[in-house]
């Protein structure tokens, strides 16, 4: 992996570590988690189409 994708992949760590707590039940979480990784496949191309 280069240093673009650590970072992102870091970034989306931080915020499931941010908000899984705020959440009271595990489908919540889970609902979270799904929306945060699929974002991230979606955001992923086109934030790295702007630097490279």
């Amino acid at each position: 992996m280069d240093a673009f994708s650590i970072a992102y992949f870091g970034l989306i760590s931080a915020l499931l570590a941010y908000g899984a707590p705020f959440l009271q039940t595990t489908f919540r979480r889970i609902l979270f988690g799904l929306c945060t990784g699929l974002i991230a496949a979606v955001l992923m191309p086109l934030v790295r189409g702007y630097f490279f």
